[in-house]
């Protein structure tokens, strides 16, 4: 009763039916299970070019997957996704993800009785039992927090202590986004992000599809 869907427009693009820079190295195809004329699962199987380069794999990829509560129809759907990889070269299957870990990924399995947030799966419960009836393991624990403003008064000391001394030794500062350089600032962020979750299970560095950024060296 809690879900809430993404925006159409949203999922056109991530999934690959409108414009996304992830397809640029990246394929994809989609597929439709259907039961007497009638939609009742779907899937895409994905080969994440920039993955396999940065971890020297040749592994798959599954996402935006949906199914009713039927194990048949999840296996079909699975085993269509796998001959489309093993056609590709592939030679494992991870999932979900919608389309990459940079985007919504994993299976929901506890936190149902919350509502979904920005940029997080949400699916029903019984998917985990699809999944593992289909020979699927976890491969990785993931966590979401929540938080809220009124929490900062209640932090420990220490942390504030440890936040203090890390600006005094290494001399950070805190300031706004100049958004009259915008492509330096762009480099900016994009060299932080990328050096702030390289260490993260799965992360692949984001490119830089702007020209610009790729005589910088940073695409």
């Amino acid at each position: 009763p809690y879900w809430v869907a993404e925006a159409k427009s949203d999922t056109r693009q991530a999934v690959g039916f409108d414009p996304h820079p992830f397809y640029d190295d990246a394929d994809s195809q989609a597929f439709v299970a259907l039961q007497n004329g009638i939609p009742c699962g779907r899937i895409t199987a994905i080969v994440n070019h920039a993955h396999n380069r940065h971890f020297n794999e040749r592994r798959g990829f599954f996402g935006f997957f949906e199914c009713v509560d039927h194990s048949r129809i999840a296996s079909a759907l699975f085993d269509t996704a796998q001959t489309w990889l093993q056609t590709r070269g592939m030679q494992s299957m991870r999932g979900p993800t919608n389309p990459s870990m940079n985007y919504s990924c994993g299976l929901l399995i506890h936190g149902f009785d919350a509502p979904p947030l920005a940029g997080t799966t949400y699916n029903p419960p019984y998917y985990a039992k699809l999944l593992e009836g289909a020979g699927f393991q976890k491969a990785q624990d993931m966590y979401a927090y929540h938080g809220h403003i009124r929490m900062l008064d209640r932090l420990d000391p220490k942390l504030a202590f440890i936040a203090r001394e890390a600006k005094r030794r290494h001399g950070i500062r805190v300031r706004c986004y100049d958004w009259s350089r915008p492509e330096q600032e762009a480099l900016r962020v994009l060299h932080m992000h990328n050096e702030a979750l390289r260490h993260i299970w799965g992360f692949v560095p984001l490119s830089a599809p702007c020209p610009w950024a790729r005589r910088a060296g940073l695409g």
